[in-house]
């Protein structure tokens, strides 16, 4: 192969790759929005008070009642979710939580669009208890 040929493979590569992610991130950004709603109605059952809200762009989970831990009055912690513009990666806002940034990738063995953490693919299950894990248990 010459060297423009390799680059225009690759840039067509490249196209197909952000064309599969644009595609698939609103899919999986409702599979972990979904995964969350089970985790939330697993944890109202067992003492917390956890409230799901938002629209299909930016959601959002309220906790009104923390088993463990005492709330500040007035104080009602929130976890915000929501798909980036590029949708290249979840957004996570979690008030003095550390942050966590879940990348969406073409993963290569596979070459399925897939969630990673820290370069690690992840299910949208194991997303979702991550974030509930630094929401709901996180000692910052």
């Amino acid at each position: 192969m010459s060297w423009l040929k390799d680059k225009i493979d690759a840039q067509l590569a490249e196209h197909e790759r952000i064309h599969a992610i644009e595609n698939e991130a609103p899919n999986l950004f409702n599979s972990v929005w979904n995964e969350l709603l089970k985790i939330v109605q697993e944890a109202n059952a067992d003492g917390f008070i956890l409230k799901p809200n938002g629209n299909s762009e930016k959601r959002r989970i309220t906790l009104l009642h923390h088993r463990f831990k005492t709330l500040e009055t007035g104080k009602m912690p929130a976890l915000q979710l929501s798909l980036s513009d590029k949708r290249n990666h979840l957004h996570l806002d979690i008030e003095d939580a550390p942050v966590l940034r879940f990348d969406i990738d073409l993963c290569p063995n596979d070459r399925v669009v897939c969630l990673k953490l820290e370069g690690l693919r992840k299910s949208p299950q194991e997303t979702a208890e991550a974030i509930m894990d630094v929401f709901l248990f996180s000692k910052n």
